[in-house]
Parts: C-alpha cells; sequence; structure tokens
C-alpha cells in the first residue's frame, strides 16, 4: 500500500509540471484525486486497526476464559451452546460433543428448572444487570453438582441476542455449609439436634398451625431428665458419662415415630417434640414409654451395670401458647415431677379439660403410689362348695390413698391405659407367690389366682418374669392359676395363645375369667386345655330369678364337667344361689356370702377352721 501511495504522488507531481495550457482544471483534478487517495489509505488503515482490535479482544476473552477458572458459556434462548469456554466439558466429566448435543438445560435439577424463568426477563425487558441463579447442575458421574452463576444479555451487531454466563462449582463450599449447619443445630455427644434447632422447629410448627386452617391434632413437648445422672458422670468421668447419654438416646430414638423430634436439651436432659398427635393421652402414652425404655434395663458404663430412672414433664400447646411458652411449661412439669421423686410424670395441663387431667393426674398418682408402696393386697377365698373348705385365694389390690382403700374398678381402668399395669401386675404377682408359699411350708394346702390384663400377656419378657418370681419365691407352679378374659384372647389372639402356651410349659394353671359374656369361649377351651372357668357374676346374680340364665348357668357347669375343667362360680351372695349351684353339681365358688375379700390374717384365720361358719 505505501509503493501504491507513491507512485500517485509522483504522478501527481508530473501533472502539476505540464505546461501551462490549462493551468486550473489539472490543479483541481491533481487536488481531488489526491484527496481521494488519502480518505482511502484512511479507511484501509482503519479496517486493519479494527481487525486487530477484534483478533486482540477475541485472545483476551478465551484466555480470560482459559485462566478464570469458571465455565464460561454463549447459550442461545433455547440453551442451545454458542460458544464454550476452553476446559468447560472436562470440569463436568462431560466429552465436548455430549455438552454440545442438548441444551444445557437437560443437566440442570428438575426442582431448579423453575428457577431458570427469570433468566427470560434479559429477553423481553432489555434488563441491564445480570441474574444470579443456585443450580445443580448433573456430572458425568451422575452427582448434582452445586453451581453459583451470573447470567446477563450478550449482545453483537447483526447477530441474534444470546446469553453470556458465568458458573463455579460451589460444591464444596455447599458440603462445608452444611457441616457447619450440621454443628450448628446437632449435639456432638449424641448426635440429635440440640435446643438451638428444637426452639426453632418448634416455632416453625407453631407458626404454620396458626395458618392452617385444618390443624385438628395436638402440638405437645416432653421433657426428660435422667436422675441420678450427675453422681454417675462424678463418679464415672465425662468420657463414660457421655457414653451412657448416647445409649439413653438411642433408646429413646427407638420409641419415636416420624411425627416426633427427639433433641438433646442440654447436660442429661433430653426433649421431644411432638406434632400432629389425635389424642393427648397418646402423648402421655408415649411420655410413660419413655420412662420405661430408659429404666428397662442396666446402662452398660466400663464394667459396671447402671440402673436410671427418667424425670418426665409434658405440656400441650393451645391458642395462647407460643413456642417459648410450650417449651417452658414442659420443663417446669420435668421440674415438678422430678420434686415428687425419681422416674415420675408430670403434665403440665392447664388448658385441658378437667376430665382430662384428671385422668392423667390419676395415671401419674399410680406411679407414685408403685414407688411409694401404697398398693396391697387382700385376697378372697375359693371354696369347695361340696366339703366347704378353702382351697384357694384370689389376689385382689387395693390402693390406700390418704388413708382410703380403693378397690381395683377405682384405678386399674387407668393403670392399664398407661402401662403402669405391667410393672403393678408384676408386684401384685410377687407379692402374692411369696405370702402363699409362706403359708403352704406350714403345711396349708392351699392354691392361688392372680388376674392378667391384656398389656401384662403382651408385654416383653412377660414368660421370664412369671418364671422368676416362682422360682425366686419357691411357690410350686401347678399351684399358681392364672386368670384371662377373653379380651385377652381377643386382643391379638395368636401372640397371646403363643404366650399363655409357654405357661402351660411350665406346669402353671389356666383359667378363663368372666365365662359366658365372651364369643370364643369354645374354641379357646380347645386350643388352651384351661384347667378352669370362673362364671360370670351376672350369670349367678339372676341364678333362679331368670330361667335362661339358670339353663345357661346350669349348661355351662355341665360343659366344665364333660371338660373335666373346675368350674367356678363367682358372686355368691344369697343362699338359694348357693344352694342352686350346689344341686347344678358346681365344684367351686366365691363372693360374699362365702367370704369377703380380707387381710392375710383373715385368711389364716379362715384356714384355721372358721371357713364352715360362713357357709
Amino acid at each position: 500500500m505505501g509503493s501504491v501511495f507513491l507512485a500517485t504522488v509522483v504522478l501527481t507531481v508530473a501533472a502539476l509540471r505540464l505546461p501551462d495550457v490549462a493551468p486550473v482544471m489539472p490543479l483541481a483534478a491533481g487536488t481531488a484525486v489526491l484527496v481521494l487517495l488519502l480518505r482511502v489509505v484512511g479507511m484501509l488503515e482503519e479496517n486493519s486497526t479494527l481487525a486487530r482490535m477484534v483478533r486482540n479482544r477475541e485472545g483476551h476473552f478465551n484466555e480470560l476464559a482459559r485462566n478464570s477458572g469458571d465455565v464460561i458459556l454463549v447459550l442461545d434462548r433455547d440453551g442451545g451452546v454458542h460458544y464454550m469456554s476452553p476446559g468447560t466439558a472436562e470440569a463436568f466429566g462431560y466429552r465436548l460433543d455430549d455438552v454440545l448435543a442438548a441444551p444445557v438445560t437437560t443437566l440442570i435439577h428438575p426442582e431448579d428448572l423453575a428457577r431458570t424463568k427469570a433468566v427470560t426477563k434479559l429477553f423481553t425487558e432489555r434488563a441491564s444487570q445480570g441474574v444470579h441463579l443456585r443450580l445443580r447442575v448433573r456430572a458425568a458421574d451422575g452427582t448434582w453438582r452445586h453451581t453459583s452463576s451470573t447470567i446477563s444479555l450478550y449482545e453483537q451487531p447483526g447477530e441474534p441476542d444470546r446469553l453470556l454466563v458465568t458458573t463455579s462449582d460451589i460444591s464444596a463450599q455447599v458440603a462445608l455449609q452444611d457441616e457447619v449447619q450440621h454443628l450448628t443445630f446437632h449435639d456432638g455427644v449424641t448426635g440429635l439436634p440440640n435446643r438451638a434447632y428444637l426452639e426453632e422447629r418448634a416455632s416453625d410448627v407453631l407458626a404454620h398451625r396458626a395458618m392452617s386452617e385444618d390443624a385438628t391434632g395436638d402440638v405437645a413437648v416432653i421433657f426428660l431428665d435422667l436422675d441420678g445422672f450427675t453422681a454417675v458422670n462424678d463418679s464415672a468421668g465425662h468420657v463414660r458419662g457421655d457414653h451412657m447419654l448416647g445409649q439413653a438416646a438411642r433408646r429413646l430414638r427407638g420409641e419415636l415415630g416420624t411425627d416426633a423430634t427427639l433433641a438433646r436439651w442440654g447436660g442429661d436432659e433430653f426433649a421431644v417434640l411432638v406434632e400432629d398427635v389425635p389424642e393427648a393421652q397418646r402423648v402421655v402414652d408415649l411420655a410413660e414409654r419413655l420412662g420405661r425404655v430408659i429404666a428397662s434395663e442396666p446402662f452398660q458404663v466400663a464394667d459396671r451395670d447402671i440402673l436410671l430412672t427418667a424425670s418426665i414433664g409434658v405440656a400441650f400447646v393451645d391458642a395462647a401458647t407460643d413456642s417459648g411458652e410450650l417449651l417452658r411449661n414442659a420443663d417446669v412439669a420435668m421440674t415438678r415431677a422430678k420434686e415428687r421423686g425419681a422416674g415420675n410424670v408430670e403434665v403440665y395441663a392447664a388448658h385441658m379439660h378437667d376430665m382430662v387431667v384428671s385422668r392423667l393426674e390419676l395415671q401419674i398418682r399410680l406411679r407414685q403410689a408403685l414407688a411409694n408402696s401404697e398398693f396391697f393386697l387382700e385376697y378372697q377365698p375359693v371354696v369347695d362348695l361340696g366339703t366347704s373348705q378353702v382351697n384357694a385365694v384370689e389376689a385382689l389390690v387395693r390402693w390406700d390413698r390418704d388413708g382410703e382403700a380403693l378397690g381395683p374398678a377405682e384405678f386399674l381402668g387407668a393403670a392399664e391405659e398407661s402401662g403402669l399395669i405391667v410393672p403393678l401386675g408384676e408386684w401384685i404377682l410377687r407379692e402374692a407367690c411369696e405370702k402363699v408359699a409362706v403359708w403352704r411350708v406350714s403345711d396349708w394346702d392351699i392354691g392361688l389366682s392372680v388376674n392378667l390384663s391384656v398389656k401384662q400377656v403382651l408385654s416383653p419378657r412377660f414368660v421370664e418374669t412369671i418364671e422368676g418370681v416362682l422360682a425366686e419365691t419357691g411357690l410350686p407352679a401347678e399351684v399358681l392359676t392364672l386368670e384371662v378374659d377373653e379380651e385377652v384372647l381377643l386382643d391379638d389372639e395368636d401372640d397371646a395363645v403363643a404366650r399363655l402356651g409357654e405357661l402351660r410349659e411350665l406346669g402353671v394353671r389356666l383359667a378363663i375369667d368372666d365365662y359366658g359374656m365372651g364369643y370364643a369361649s369354645l374354641a379357646h377351651l380347645r386350643e388352651l386345655s384351661v384347667d378352669a372357668i370362673k362364671i360370670d357374676p351376672s350369670f349367678i346374680a339372676d341364678l333362679g330369678r331368670d330361667d335362661t340364665v339358670t339353663l345357661l348357668t346350669h349348661t355351662i357347669i355341665q360343659l366344665g364337667r364333660d371338660l373335666g375343667v373346675q368350674v367356678v362360680a363367682e358372686g355368691i351372695e344369697r343362699p338359694e344361689q348357693l344352694e342352686q349351684l350346689r344341686v347344678m353339681g358346681c365344684d367351686h365358688g366365691q363372693g360374699f356370702l362365702v367370704a369377703r375379700p380380707m387381710a392375710a390374717s383373715g385368711v389364716e384365720a379362715l384356714v384355721g377352721g372358721e371357713a364352715g361358719a360362713h357357709l
């Protein structure tokens, strides 16, 4: 281009030296040519400069993309890749062809796709500021990578608008954040959620409940404190104490479902947030179970077995209760439980109906009564109606509540509901077996009957408990008759029959109580090979007054005789009832006419020769 310019100048000068034939026109023409040539030269120089700038900018862009460590993409409106920085495919484990084959939206987690709608505003509103998105992107190995992307409009003259995307892989950062989050809201000793988590969860649950129009279930908090743990921690050391807390946490966690959150509140205290429970009683039942699982077996600490109990407080939410108050109420209830003695449950239930409160309080009071030895036994004699001799006694529990003796009808229902019937039943069995064993050492040939409930028969270690009591007291198995009603057999037939069958193998006698009121008596007589049936008192009450009842009673007695099963009539209160039963051939009977329930001393006097006076 420089030689062309020089030739042009030479020609121009030569033209200027021509003779003055037409001095004005050549000068004007030469000047115009010179100007035109200069403008062409300038344009060429400008284009060259622009080309160098474009090449430099592209090189600079590629260099930045290569050295930034981020993934840089230029995308079409449909997500197709127009440009991709070097190393992008390798960063996520793909081959280059894999990335170019489909829109990048196919690599985004389905749950995150909705967030990408914000990108369309860049095209429709021509937004000058970019969009920042946190997305999960699938890598070639199938894992989801956490990414942070900045997306802006990428405009070039004469070309369609595209998107400039700068993406960073922040998976390591997210993992670190998750770990910090876990450490912030979880306890390092037990691995359970901690106090901060439970407080936040309780606040969220109550806030959601306040906004929901169909919330009907109860929300409650159970606080649990390990009785005597401080002494163990001081004597065994904090490391072993922490190990015990871990064992306690595993036991408690095993009792909870998905509707409950267990947390370590601090020290030796645990808290449970229970959500959407249809009945308040279920919360109290859960609290009782948590207490039992703590006390169920010793904790292993080094080479020692340590037994612990738990003091438990329960609080329910109402319309005026916020999360802080709910947690405080449960804490207060637990403190009150601890003040009453180890292993108690206290319900903070100011908002509940008086009847519900009374029932819950009765269950709590019963547990205290068992711990304080407030129960005692009376014995009702079972008499041979043919000889008028006492040959057995039935153990009946009584509760000395503040000087007033309460019969089983007043409290056994609550004990059954709360599960207290299991330890209470074991106490009754042991106490009665010990007394009858002593009588038998004195050459009194007397048997013992003890009632069993549904929860006793279906409780863990039921058969082992019976076997252990017999071994401890020395009472022969054949002397003990365990009475069950048909509710036990109908509640969980297969399991109950199997358990009772194991008792038969021990040599223990079985009797069906309240016979005639159930639905499957004949089948169970055959399946269990029972030793005795006890006619329900309602039959005896109408004996001689209702012909149908009288016929049924006679039929039951005859059935027992044909099967070789002992028949016992309960509720004998009138002389004519006694006479009719003798005529029908009934073997044994009990009732107020025969002998009222009495203390052990009364039985001793009766067996000593006074039985006949009562008949």
